[in-house]
């Protein structure tokens, strides 16, 4: 998570917590005797409202074209029909997994909908569409966290990313929805700036920080960024080795420790495309190791959830993880169970 929030804790009821104490037990006893066994629902959901995004990142599937499935917008009957089964064991649901969260018209309805289940919400956004009407929907929908990429402190180190991004429009923004939820008295939502380093802004670093506090975010991340092998890589790996999670090797990258053979994410959360297929987890982009596609009308003869959590594939993907995880390409640009900068 990224910031650490009381209303998280509230939200765990003893039906929550038990389905924790399962989750993680099944974890540790699948981790520790490389035998899979998987007990309860997911804790975590990532729900992805579109795949469509504004801006073109060099360094997102999004953004380079790369992603070899459809677009689309979820609709509300796939969304709200998730949510029903899942959210008496859900503690958060995470709006964002590739695209534009606020690209979608219904995305505040969504996370009213979560809240009516007393579920904590985060979304994470590029920041160009904070206008004065979103900015009110938004915090009328009772969103707890909002997560603003801005990989810059000035114009110019902001566009080298973010492009077709206006880097006056995401700060102009910011500050319409803090001053607002400030005005309004409101705790919520937790406001993060999030910076994701490469070799074109890592100068600054410290600046970002500084530019936070000024912005009054709650909190600043530093995240090292995911770089991918069909893109000039001495373009964006940073000079600074302590910013970057890869070594260079033979003109390619690595991570820099090696990949542990455990994931505690394929365990713990799920996600979904805008489609309702069930993908892997969150680095598993094109969900080309989905374990199935959700059926809307699953309260009228379809698949439930556990079908798919729990389904042939899934048992054997995270039979793969525990065996040898470094033979999943995709896993070769993950940092979970590695520590990174921060």
């Amino acid at each position: 998570m990224y910031i650490f929030d009381w209303a998280q804790v509230k939200i765990i009821n003893p039906k929550r917590a038990f389905n924790i104490i399962k989750l993680y037990s099944s974890y540790y006893y699948s981790r520790f005797t490389k035998q899979v066994w998987l007990a309860g629902y997911p804790a975590v959901l990532s729900i992805e409202p579109t795949s469509y995004c504004n801006l073109k990142c060099p360094q997102c599937p999004t953004g380079l074209g790369t992603l070899n499935r459809q677009d689309g917008y979820m609709d509300m009957k796939t969304y709200r029909s998730i949510v029903d089964e899942l959210g008496a064991y859900l503690t958060t649901i995470q709006f964002f997994f590739q695209g534009e969260p606020f690209m979608h018209k219904h995305l505040p309805e969504m996370i009213s909908y979560a809240k009516s289940k007393n579920i904590y919400t985060l979304t994470s956004t590029n920041g160009h569409f904070l206008s004065r009407d979103s900015v009110n929907a938004i915090l009328d929908s009772g969103l707890d966290t909002i997560v603003v990429g801005l990989d810059g402190v000035s114009p110019e180190v902001y566009r080298f990313y973010r492009r077709n991004g206006k880097f006056d429009l995401v700060v102009q923004g910011i500050q319409r929805l803090i001053a607002e939820r400030n005005r309004r008295g409101l705790k919520h939502p937790k406001t993060v700036l999030q910076f994701i380093v490469f070799k074109s802004n890592e100068d600054q670093v410290e600046d970002v920080k500084k530019f936070g506090k000024e912005l009054k975010f709650d909190k600043v991340v530093i995240k090292t960024a995911q770089i991918y092998p069909e893109t000039n890589i001495d373009d964006f790996l940073p000079d600074n080795p302590a910013l970057s999670r890869y070594k260079k090797e033979n003109g390619s990258l690595r991570l820099k420790t090696s990949i542990p053979n455990h994931c505690k994410r394929v365990w713990t959360q799920a996600v979904f495309t805008w489609d309702g297929v069930l993908a892997s987890c969150c680095f598993d982009k094109d969900a080309s190791h989905s374990f199935g596609k959700w059926n809307p009308e699953c309260g009228a003869g379809g698949d439930p959830f556990l079908e798919l959590w729990k389904s042939e594939k899934g048992m054997h993907f995270r039979k793969q993880i525990l065996k040898n995880r470094s033979d999943i390409p995709m896993c070769g640009n993950c940092t979970e169970g590695i520590k990174e900068f921060r």
